[in-house]
């Protein structure tokens, strides 16, 4: 038995019933990609589809209606990160990573609201002249616990979520002039 429904947008689900395993997960997975890799021809434009496919199985990533649809959807999201035609199973490493993304999302919210991000000024030194020539703005966020949070973790963060508008506007409205040499 196979059915298939469109869930949202662009995101559809198969349910397979006669899969034996995840290499036979994979091989179908596979072949819908290959299924779908020609082009479709509207006039004089070829489209292309490019799937990212989550796989979640039942009764091992969940035993109720709900929780394996879930549980590849988020695969499906971190196949999506991973880049096109990509094709990622279900862990409980993805909920941990879902859920640390949660609080940092969380905690970025709070920092904005309480203005605790900080701008440290870098500067820009001509080599040749030893004369300070431009400055760079570098956002920082202190954690009260963990200390400093690399914006490799929270910039992504604000920009998936819309907020890294909010911080350009919250902390460029500061100026600061470079040093005279």
């Amino acid at each position: 038995m196979t059915s298939v429904a469109r869930i949202g947008g662009d995101e559809l689900t198969l349910l397979i019933g006669s899969i034996t395993g995840p290499s036979h997960s994979e091989s179908v997975a596979r072949r819908i990609i290959e299924s779908l890799s020609e082009p479709i021809v509207v006039g004089s434009r070829s489209l292309y589809i490019t799937p990212s496919i989550g796989i979640a199985t039942y009764p091992v990533d969940g035993t109720d209606a709900e929780t394996p649809l879930k549980n590849a959807e988020a695969a499906m999201y971190k196949a999506k990160e991973e880049g096109p035609n990509c094709i990622q199973f279900y862990s409980n490493a993805l909920n941990d990573r879902a859920t640390a993304r949660f609080i940092l999302e969380t905690e970025l919210r709070r920092a904005l609201e309480r203005e605790a991000l900080q701008v440290y000024y870098q500067p820009q030194i001509d080599l040749c002249s030893g004369c300070v020539v431009a400055m760079e703005a570098l956002l920082r966020r202190k954690h009260p616990q963990r200390g400093f949070i690399p914006p490799a973790d929270f910039i992504p963060i604000a920009e998936d979520t819309g907020l890294i508008g909010i911080l350009g506007k919250k902390n460029t409205s500061r100026t600061i002039k470079p040093p005279t040499s």
